[in-house]
């Protein structure tokens, strides 16, 4: 399930089929969905839009996954962005791209690869940005010439925060191993570092974010 609509779709088959089985109770209380926050910002969602919409289709979050992706800007002209791009190409996992025209079109490849990060065939090329599926620290807010979609990752906290229900919540960066300069497992700038780094930005997120909401009440 990869975008907002197909979740929303795939729920209320589930509930027609739960009904037809009286289980419609049973199918609510225990189905969600794990929400990540990479993905949806990588399809160009509008997050607190998604994320309303799911809420009044009585989809439940049951999980949220704290997760930033990689953002191009204006690729045309970013060379130094899609060299810095080419140096997240590897083979473990899947790092899906999709760019986004100026008009909003979406296009997407299934994997980054270094020829599309150096040689864009033209709808890539042209586009206004890309997002690329690679899980950054999540306290990053660009990492060289790349964006991060930190500020997305702050829109879906703020909306999840404003549920009648918690979310449990999860950061999620399993990609430490494969990042460029990857950090050492110990030591000054170590891989306990980075992960803690991550869970205290995170806090003080949620904290910010918790103030505020008392702050307009």
């Amino acid at each position: 399930v990869e975008t907002t609509d197909e979740a929303v779709d795939l729920f209320a088959r589930i509930g027609q089929l739960a009904g037809a089985r009286d289980a419609a109770a049973a199918a609510r209380n225990h189905l969600g969905l794990c929400y990540d926050v990479c993905h949806q910002a990588v399809e160009f969602e509008d997050i607190p839009q998604s994320i309303a919409r799911l809420a009044a289709a009585g989809v439940r979050i049951n999980k949220m996954h704290i997760t930033c992706a990689l953002e191009l800007e204006r690729p045309a002209e970013n060379e130094a962005g899609r060299q810095a791009l080419a140096g997240y190409v590897e083979e473990r996992y899947l790092h899906q791209t999709l760019a986004r025209a100026k008009g909003g079109a979406v296009v997407r490849q299934t994997d980054l690869t270094e020829e599309l990060a150096l040689r864009p065939r033209a709808e890539f090329r042209d586009a206004d940005a890309w997002r690329i599926h690679f899980h950054v620290p999540v306290n990053a807010e660009r990492l060289g010439p790349l964006r991060t979609t930190r500020n997305e990752l702050r829109q879906a906290l703020e909306s999840v925060a404003g549920l009648d229900y918690a979310p449990h919540l999860e950061v999620e960066t399993y990609t430490w191993e494969v990042l460029p300069g990857r950090p050492a497992a110990s030591g000054p700038g170590s891989l306990i570092d980075g992960l803690t780094g991550e869970l205290v930005a995170t806090r003080d997120l949620l904290a910010t974010i918790a103030s505020k909401a008392a702050e307009s009440k």
